[in-house]
């Protein structure tokens, strides 16, 4: 709604436009014409029922990009890789090793537990010496909240993905 402020726009436009504005420094300069822009952004130079439309579609925009936030994350956290096999840790940093451990032991398992999230999947794409288990993580992160991978389709986000890109244009 702040953006669509038509009495704060106007202040804002007058101060642009106005003697005084040349007085300002670089930084005080680019406060303002941010501010300018955002307001034209948003919206507040449509007539009202452009702007009722304007935040009809920006209410759609915001549901539809956090579906696609929540698939994203649900998929994220869905998929985990439980090792029993000591050997396919090899060169992975201890710290990664021990982290993976105490995951497995919170998830009440033996062995060692890796996910997506970053701090797990990051050292195994760089250190682990074993292929299949790189190859394995990556296919499930390149592909998590998709039509395709180890959750296909369980999170899918390609139709909140098309449904953005309609929204955007």
């Amino acid at each position: 709604e702040l953006g669509q402020n038509e009495m704060l726009y106007q202040a804002y436009k007058a101060i642009a436009e106005g003697a005084e504005y040349q007085k300002l420094d670089t930084a005080q300069k680019k406060v303002i014409d941010n501010a300018v822009r955002d307001f034209r952004l948003s919206g507040v130079e449509l007539d009202q029922q452009q702007r009722d439309e304007f935040k009809k579609l920006s209410q759609q925009m915001t549901e539809r990009t956090a579906k696609f936030e929540e698939n994203l994350l649900d998929a994220t956290h869905a998929w985990r890789k439980l090792i029993t096999d000591e050997s396919l840790l090899s060169g992975l940093p201890p710290s990664t090793i021990e982290m993976a451990e105490q995951m497995a032991k919170r998830e009440g398992e033996e062995g060692w537990l890796f996910t997506l999230d970053f701090p797990s999947y990051m050292p195994v794409m760089s250190y682990a010496d074993n292929r299949e288990l790189r190859e394995e993580m990556y296919t499930a992160f390149a592909t998590k909240a998709s039509d395709q991978g180890p959750n296909a389709g369980k999170w899918d986000n390609t139709e909140v993905m098309l449904d953005i890109l309609n929204l955007r244009h």
